[in-house]
């Protein structure tokens, strides 16, 4: 028998403005910013804490000649999310053609000081509970089965600001995969599970407009997924391939009112696609990391609003491409070049598709050195993403990141 566990503590505080777009079919944007306080005022927009951890058990027996490897166990979370009672309004900073000429200067506006109130639990506490069992069974070298089950619950308190939001939700689900493997390179697969996930929540504002039911949290939805796939080792590299579907909830935003947002859960959607991976050295000094995905998604159940049925799921792009390239020099093998490419493809930023947000290519470089001190392994790691400064939507209301120069090292004691 072999035991392990883990336990994670998360503590974090966020501040300062908040800036968000929104994008007409003109071209036209208008550029909102939340939480602007008045000199000596908290500037504080929220504290997450969160708690995580897990037990498992795992045993190893025989039944004939059929091998065990039963694994039962537990999975806790806590979320927690404070802030003050009260926030200040929205501000609107422009509204026009943002970037024909340039990037826009605005000043910081003129904000009056205001009693924030106490920090309080805001969105409430969200907790999740599982117990879970699994058994890997192996038949002979070439057949396996992997079977299991999860109960898991999923709980959300409720808050003084949102007291409506409170619901206890719990599932038994699934997970069945078999495993054959035609030679010692190559495994193929065929697997389906169940998950059960926690549900969105409702933002205090869509496109600049305030949300009818902001700070309320959908009830959790089953998810089920569909998998056939194969793994392939070659040389120094491994291949995968996967056809996959997946079944789960519609959460959007309803915009019948298009001044009174209200973010529903209603409908289904499924994401279908095909999956392409490697991984691994193609010579001594060069390896390669990258991957291509394919989705065709679309809303297949809807009661509430018809007219989305056969629409195409917020804010999922159609393709996703990354490589990844790291070369270490042959006459500095300490030293290693580090080149990548990322590319999204087109999507939408609205559940009826009528706002497109285009694709986007961002190139990336780095260093890494690698060295000694003290008799202790040190790397160095310098990284540059979005190498050419790329201007990009990454979704309906933020701009992409623009180029980030990152630093840092580590120290294996």
């Amino acid at each position: 028998m072999t035991l392990r566990a883990t336990w994670h503590e998360n503590r974090g505080i966020r501040g300062g403005e908040l800036t968000f777009n929104s994008v007409q079919a003109d071209g036209t944007i208008t550029q909102f910013i939340q939480d602007v306080y008045a000199p000596d005022v908290s500037r504080l927009r929220s504290k997450d804490n969160g708690s995580a951890g897990f037990a498992f058990a795992d045993f190893s027996f025989n039944t004939g000649s059929i091998t065990h490897k039963l694994t039962t166990g537990v999975r806790y979370f806590k979320e927690e999310n404070l802030q003050p009672q009260f926030r200040s309004s929205n501000t609107t900073m422009y509204s026009g053609r943002l970037f024909e000429d340039g990037p826009l200067y605005l000043p910081k506006p003129d904000i009056a000081p205001m009693d924030r109130g106490p920090v309080i639990p805001f969105y409430g506490n969200n907790y999740g509970r599982s117990v879970i069992i699994g058994d890997d069974i192996t038949f002979n070298p070439r057949w396996s089965l992997l079977v299991g089950l999860a109960h898991t619950q999923i709980e959300s308190k409720a808050t003084v600001i949102y007291p409506t939001r409170a619901y206890s939700e719990s599932a038994l689900t699934p997970t069945v995969s078999l495993i054959y493997k035609p030679i010692s390179a190559l495994t193929t697969y065929a697997s389906y599970m169940e998950s059960l996930e926690s549900g969105g929540g409702a933002a205090n504002e869509f496109n600049g407009v305030p949300v009818v039911n902001a700070g309320e949290t959908m009830a959790p939805l089953v998810s089920r997924q569909y998998e056939i796939g194969a793994k392939w080792s070659i040389g120094g590299m491994l291949l995968t391939t996967a056809l996959f579907q997946i079944d789960k909830g519609l959460q959007y935003y309803d915009l019948t009112a298009p001044t009174e947002p209200r973010y529903v859960q209603d409908g289904r959607q499924v994401h279908r696609g095909i999956e392409f991976s490697a991984f691994g050295k193609v010579t001594n000094y060069l390896t390669l990391i990258g991957g291509f995905t394919w989705f065709d998604t679309e809303v297949t159940k809807q009661k509430q609003m018809p007219a989305l049925k056969g629409k195409r799921p917020m804010q999922v792009p159609e393709k996703v491409v990354k490589l990844r390239a790291e070369y270490r020099l042959p006459p500095l093998p300490a030293l290693t070049l580090i080149g990548g490419v990322n590319y999204t493809g087109d999507s939408y930023g609205d559940a009826m598709n009528t706002d497109h947000l285009p694709g986007y290519t961002l190139l990336d470089a780095g260093l890494r050195y690698e060295m000694e001190t003290a008799g202790k392994p040190l790397t160095l790691r310098l990284d540059v993403n979005n190498l050419t400064n790329k201007r990009y939507w990454v979704n309906a209301g933020y701009l992409g990141a623009p180029r980030t120069v990152l630093f840092s090292a580590s120290l294996r004691f």
